[in-house]
């Protein structure tokens, strides 16, 4: 959990969520006790999230197991999260391209890149 009374709109907060990868946000409005996020939901359309400023959790949220939390994005950790999120997609993307349908020559570039990784 993080104090979110310094942060001020524009700003960028991390969303933590158990279970699930980290998002980047910004934040749209403040009130008195709520920092005010915009998020996409699963159809990609934005809606505001209200997070509390005292300890950053989700408004509303009953989840004890999950919970949903706002931290201040400090530039290491932006980067960090934009980072494990570009690895994420890539994967997916490589998951979901079946190699058989690829030419030999970029199946040989795919084991030739795999093998300079093995190397020390």
């Amino acid at each position: 959990m993080s104090d979110l009374s310094a942060v001020a709109p524009g700003d960028t907060v991390i969303l933590r969520q158990h279970l699930r990868p980290s998002e980047i946000a910004t934040v749209a409005r403040l009130t008195k006790l709520h920092v005010v996020v915009m998020l996409p939901n699963y159809a990609g359309t934005m809606h505001e999230h209200k997070f509390r400023r005292d300890n950053g959790r989700k408004v509303g949220e009953t989840d004890t197991w999950s919970p949903k939390y706002l931290e201040v994005g400090t530039p290491e950790r932006v980067a960090e999260v934009r980072e494990k999120r570009a690895r994420e997609k890539a994967i997916d993307r490589i998951r979901q391209d079946p190699l058989i349908n690829l030419t030999t020559a970029r199946l040989k570039a795919i084991v030739a890149i795999l093998d300079e990784q093995d190397e020390p």
